[in-house]
């Protein structure tokens, strides 16, 4: 059935009548008024007692965003209450101009979405960081202070996040375009800071409740002003100036905080008016009857705030934790990651629980733990302080999972609640990854930190960064002192850090339909970490993730020797792959056993380019570590460049001679052979 007040051609795309019209805008006599009896009588509870008063600035600031002032004066006062665990919160509601908000650079949704850019020179990572930018007003307790490094980082933020989520929320953006906001966005007053620069007003209007619809509205404005100023218009100078710039600032999504110049702003509101005598074709031709829709958005802007527990900012994140978290309209499961990751820092924080190289280090501003308070850089490290953090192995454990309850409001905190906290954190490690392939590390990251020895090992290692080759000779010791339970702790460390580090590179990631359990994850790990060339690819991934690289080499499950392609390079390793090498528990490696000719040709390939740096290399071959070497003319002839490591290999001589004293080699049948492989490998 067609609406009486909507367009046929309106009406087929489902593009709702203008509720609320094309408002004029209030005249500055209005706004005044409005401002002068908020400075007067400031804001009173229901029991008459005075809640805050304002500055001329701040009681023009709350004045300045309604399109009716007068209605907005009237609920002052008694203004709405809602009371959460941090306070009561006082608001009212009304049409707020689009124009005169900001929507938060430090949108949630986005934020696990983006580049993280690396520290400048001074050392700083310009990423929108609430923990860093976002605190209470210690001059007002109903006001958020904002800190930015400078203007162009502020533009920059808001402009990234702006992009990110119109990119992302195309459905929403769509909805819209045809039916303007509907529901009330929460705004928070908001006070802004430039650590180097400075503003020539600092106050504005935050929306806070995710920031995207504010974000598509002003959008859609600064779509019309470009149609506008394309149209030719005669328009005085002056005039055209003020319109480019509102839509310079509404493009960049600081109209709120930049944009001042209400004649301009009139010349929108009076071209977006003269639309509605537009033909509809034309309108949806173009799509500006979104922008028409967009110029106003109803609202409930928070007036002042009583404390209980907590500040304002608390009783803001328990608001949007109400309806992203917990409510109906949950946020993905990244977005909800990062932004408890955030609030535990936060609260850890303000409390002096942690240190700032523990803040930045575990925050998405990493680098400046590296660049300003000489926190080791390598990627593990951060990985592996990560799990320590969030599972149960720091000092803090009891603690962070009491306060990671408490942001999620839940009653028991899971182990995989807390691995998507982990993974979430982790992710931003991971740079220059299309979507696909950080959904795969994802999966991947979400299984294993979802079970032991990520949590509920017996034993854990200290907070440290060892080398890789110290690391894997004290997980091989382990291992030959016959600890088969994986908990030692340098086997636990070495599980942890490589196992996520070949997460994040491929070879531990999900198959998705597979049905055979002992090829899960969780399973396939332990069978690596109780072997002796499995823990060799496990440190091997941690030196690849060091080293920037994005896989390691594929092996050939018979030999366990490289697989290279047809030009000679090695193939990268898969999931597939490492499931061959490891294919049961019962049989964890088929290692083909090596003949002595093959052997001492292997070392010899290390040896003939005259490169002693290729020792340590020779010294982790699987069948080096296993037997020895043995010694032979043209081995003595090699030594003899390579005085220095003369003892060294002597050493591996000595444990091939014991191996083959204990193991005569005897003529196997085939049989024989592969039960004989099967039982080296258990």
């Amino acid at each position: 059935m067609t609406h009486p007040d909507v367009e046929p051609e309106f009406d087929e795309l489902g593009i709702k009548p203008l509720v609320h019209g094309i408002p004029d805008l209030p005249r500055a006599s209005q706004t005044a008024a409005l401002a002068r009896r908020i400075r007067r009588e400031g804001i009173r509870g229901h029991d008459g007692t005075e809640i805050v008063q304002f500055d001329d600035a701040g009681a023009a600031m709350l004045a300045y965003p309604w399109a009716y002032p007068a209605q907005v004066a009237a609920q002052l006062s008694a203004p709405q209450a809602v009371s959460v665990q941090a306070g009561t919160l006082y608001y009212v509601t009304g049409l707020a101009l689009t124009t005169r908000v900001m929507p938060p650079y430090h949108n949630s949704r986005a934020r696990s979405k983006l580049e993280i850019p690396a520290a400048d020179a001074s050392g700083h990572v310009s990423f929108p960081w609430p923990v860093r930018d976002v605190r209470p007003d210690p001059h007002d307790d109903h006001r958020l202070l904002i800190t930015a490094h400078d203007l162009d980082a502020l533009a920059a933020a808001a402009q990234a996040t702006a992009e990110r989520v119109e990119g992302m929320q195309s459905d929403l953006k769509e909805a819209l375009r045809r039916e303007g906001v509907e529901e009330q966005v929460l705004m928070a007053p908001a006070r802004f800071e430039l650590l180097h620069g400075a503003l020539d007003d600092n106050l504005a209007w935050l929306t806070f409740d995710g920031g995207s619809r504010a974000t598509i509205a002003q959008g859609f404005l600064a779509d019309a002003v470009d149609a506008i100023l394309g149209m030719g218009k005669n328009m005085a100078p002056k005039r055209r100036r003020g319109l480019e710039e509102l839509g310079v600032h509404l493009r960049g999504r600081v109209a709120g905080l930049l944009a001042r110049d209400p004649v301009a702003e009139r010349d929108l509101r009076d071209e977006l008016e003269r639309l509605v005598h537009q033909p509809a074709a034309e309108l949806v031709a173009n799509g500006l009857y979104g922008a028409q829709r967009a110029l106003v958005i109803p609202a409930r802007a928070l007036v002042a705030f009583r404390p209980h527990r907590g500040t304002v900012l608390d009783a803001t994140q328990q608001l949007i934790g109400n309806a992203h978290k917990r409510g109906p309209k949950q946020w993905d499961t990244a977005a909800t990651a990062v932004d408890t990751r955030d609030e535990v820092l936060r609260k850890l924080d303000n409390d002096g629980l942690i240190s700032e190289s523990e803040l930045y280090l575990l925050g998405p501003a990493f680098e400046e733990a590296y660049t300003r308070l000489g926190i080791t850089d390598n990627p593990d490290f951060r990985i592996g302080e990560l799990v320590r953090f969030f599972h149960d192995q720091d000092p803090l454990s009891d603690t962070v999972r009491t306060v990671t309850r408490e942001v999620l409001r839940l009653g028991r905190l899971m182990p995989a609640q807390r691995a998507k906290v982990i993974s979430g954190a982790i992710l931003e490690q991971v740079r220059e990854a299309d979507a696909k392939r950080r959904q795969n590390i994802e999966s991947g990251l979400d299984e294993l930190l979802a079970h032991p020895p990520f949590f509920n090992a017996d034993v854990w290692w200290p907070s440290r960064d060892p080398d890789v080759s110290a690391l894997l000779a004290e997980a091989g010791e382990e291992l030959e002192n016959g600890n088969q339970v994986w908990y030692g702790p340098a086997m636990t460390e070495l599980a942890v850090k490589g196992g996520l580090a070949l997460a994040i590179l491929g070879p531990l990631w999900r198959i998705y339909g597979e049905t055979d359990a002992t090829l899960r994850l969780y399973n396939l790990l332990p069978r690596m970490v109780k072997d002796s060339f499995g823990q060799e690819l496990l440190a091997e991934g941690i030196r690849a993730l060091r080293a920037g690289k994005d896989h390691i080499a594929a092996r050939d499950p018979e030999t366990c020797e490289l697989i290279y392609d047809a030009a000679g390079a090695p193939l990268p390793m898969d999931a597939t792959n490492l499931r061959k090498l490891f294919p049961s528990a019962a049989k964890a490696v088929k290692k083909a056993q090596p003949t002595e000719a093959d052997f001492l040709r292997a070392i010899l390939s290390r040896l003939k380019d005259g490169v002693s740096s290729d020792l340590g290399a020779l010294e982790e071959l699987p069948a080096v570590r296993l037997r020895g070497i043995s010694p032979s003319s043209d081995l003595l002839e090699a030594l003899a460049l390579f005085e220095d490591y003369r003892d060294r290999l002597k050493f591996l001589e000595r444990k091939h001679r014991q191996y083959y004293a204990e193991n005569p080699a005897l003529p196997l049948d085939d049989d024989d052979e592969d039960e004989a492989v099967s039982g080296a490998a258990q």
